[in-house]
């Protein structure tokens, strides 16, 4: 499927402050946008707008986004959110590969990571197809405040996939 992609608008950071998911992936709902904002998630702060790969589908609805966060070690921090409606459709992989496709671009030569809720296999399966490799877990400080456990993943470049597999 083709994609118009952009940078985060305050209009596209309303629509993700009301995604609301179920079950235990209503871990993933924000607090309202008024509350984003005063707290001044990145989502809300001009400054990091264009850190965001928005995906507007063919019936120009906004179907999720990519964060690419440069870290002062050279990696770059890939996050992925998916629209409620879109999970569970592969679309995730989708956004997954054309968001590596661009980091690639923007950052050649750097290593792009990306960090998971351990207990979430449907989204690791996604990054494992898209050619990320798990390389270890550990419990760290959710964005809800909560000691979690977390699977971080690194990105093997294409020819290596080839070896390993």
């Amino acid at each position: 499927m083709k994609y118009k992609i952009m940078s985060m608008t305050e209009e596209i950071a309303r629509q993700i402050a009301a995604w609301k998911y179920d079950g235990e992936y209503a871990v993933y709902n924000t607090p309202p946008y008024e509350v984003l904002k005063e707290e001044q998630y990145a989502i809300t702060n001009p400054h990091f707008k264009d850190n965001y790969l928005c995906f507007i589908d063919q019936n120009n609805q906004f179907v999720g986004y990519i964060n690419l966060t440069p870290k002062i070690d050279q990696t770059i921090v890939i996050g992925i959110g998916l629209a409620p409606h879109a999970c569970g459709r592969g679309l995730g992989y989708e956004l997954l590969t054309l968001g590596v496709t661009i980091a690639q671009e923007r950052y050649p030569n750097q290593l792009l990571t990306l960090y998971v809720r351990d207990w979430n296999r449907r989204a690791i399966k996604c990054y494992l197809r898209a050619g990320f490799k798990e390389v270890k877990t550990e419990t760290i400080e959710a964005h809800n405040g909560e000691m979690m456990p977390f699977v971080f993943m690194t990105y093997i470049e294409a020819n290596e996939q080839q070896v390993t597999n």
